[in-house]
């Protein structure tokens, strides 16, 4: 293809993957893939030399040459949907130029559509509830895609004007917007065993906060530790200057006074976006809590913040942890390295789905959170 040179041999396997991804989104959207389907995606690949973007028709093109090996590699690939066509998104950013990022997002997104259209809504309409789960999720995948947050399109096959909304631009964003990441960890003798496993996982947080992709949103960060003092430790920092102490695991759990903390904090400071609080306990509390506590679940229920439980450890409270959210609290019984890193990467995919619809300005759109790992157990 006349794009290799920019790209080496991983990354252009990613973008060659990016049409099976969006496939994958919105054919399988229903439940099921129609034969229909499968075809329209073949007819999108063969009609490769159609588009007029370079990139898109050379990707196409090269993915139509060597199919059969492509496509066994993507059943072998590790990374979902979601990874796959942020990276997809990550990539085309880093890479080439805003308009040509933009042209190859569209065509990928063109492909989802006539996909979706292929199977039609059925005799007397009876498939519109599938076409439009199908739609919906052409609509995920624009906004995984960052879509809107590029140039203005230049077209790389003509547009049905009966396409969804998902495939027109979403509003631009807005450069002053702050949202807020608030982590409230028991730091308490509680950990003392598994303190340098929650340190290591909790930083994975802001670490792939910091190597996202941010635009118009400023993210900023707060520590507050549950320790004897229920402290308090980094105020809402910006993402790039956030740093995370170490945690030492002694003393008393002064959760309730962490608690207080917390909702003095998000009183005080305004935000664009709700705050996301991600509280994790390995005891009991030791302080009076609950008042705190069910302060913190009304503010949910009523919209103001999306809280996250995480219980770590065999020691873990359920009735406190359910106490805490309206949300299903959960719970990391299986304390190991691998098993952290799990669970803190599935809540950083939760904080970026929530970051990213605040980026493309949909943020009154509802969007699935990702299973939580096989290691976490829900409290029901």
């Amino acid at each position: 293809m006349s794009s290799q040179n920019m790209f080496n041999a991983s990354e252009l396997k990613t973008l060659q993957f990016a049409p099976l991804w969006v496939f994958g989104a919105v054919a399988t959207a229903d439940g099921k893939v129609d034969q229909k389907e499968i075809e329209a995606l073949g007819r999108e690949i063969s009609q490769a030399h159609l588009y007029n973007e370079p990139l898109a028709r050379d990707v196409l093109m090269s993915l139509a040459g060597d199919f059969k090996n492509i496509f066994e590699l993507y059943g072998k690939d590790s990374r979902n949907v979601v990874q796959g066509l942020k990276e997809v998104a990550d990539l085309l950013d880093r890479k080439v130029s805003p308009q040509v990022s933009y042209n190859f997002k569209g065509a990928m997104l063109m492909i989802g559509y006539n996909v979706s259209e292929s199977t039609g809504k059925g005799f007397l309409g009876f498939g519109q509830k599938a076409l439009d789960q199908k739609h919906k999720a052409l609509d995920t995948v624009a906004m995984i895609m960052r879509f809107s947050l590029v140039a203005t399109p230049v077209a790389t096959k003509p547009v049905p004007s009966s396409s969804p909304t998902a495939i027109s631009p979403y509003p631009s964003p807005k450069p002053s917007k702050r949202t807020s990441v608030y982590f409230l960890i028991d730091s308490s003798r509680h950990i003392s065993d598994i303190a340098y496993l929650l340190d290591d996982g909790l930083r994975r947080i802001p670490e792939k906060i910091r190597a996202r992709s941010q635009r118009g949103v400023q993210i900023d960060m707060s520590l507050i530790l549950a320790d004897s003092t229920g402290r308090v430790v980094t105020p809402l920092t910006e993402a790039a200057k956030f740093s995370s102490p170490s945690l030492l695991g002694r003393g008393s759990c002064g959760f309730g006074q962490a608690l207080q903390n917390l909702l003095k904090d998000i009183s005080s400071n305004r935000m664009d976006g709700k705050p996301l609080v991600v509280l994790v306990l390995a005891g009991a509390p030791e302080d009076s809590w609950e008042s705190a506590a069910d302060q913190l679940r009304t503010l949910a229920q009523n919209g103001k913040v999306n809280v996250f439980v995480l219980g770590v450890g065999g020691y873990s409270d359920s009735v406190v942890l359910k106490r805490l959210t309206t949300n299903s609290p959960l719970l990391l019984a299986d304390v190991s390295q691998a098993n952290m890193h799990k669970s803190f990467d599935w809540l950083y995919e939760i904080v970026d789905i929530i970051l990213t619809g605040m980026e493309s300005g949909a943020t009154g759109q509802r969007r699935n959170i990702p299973a939580p790992p096989v290691c976490l157990n829900t409290l029901s």
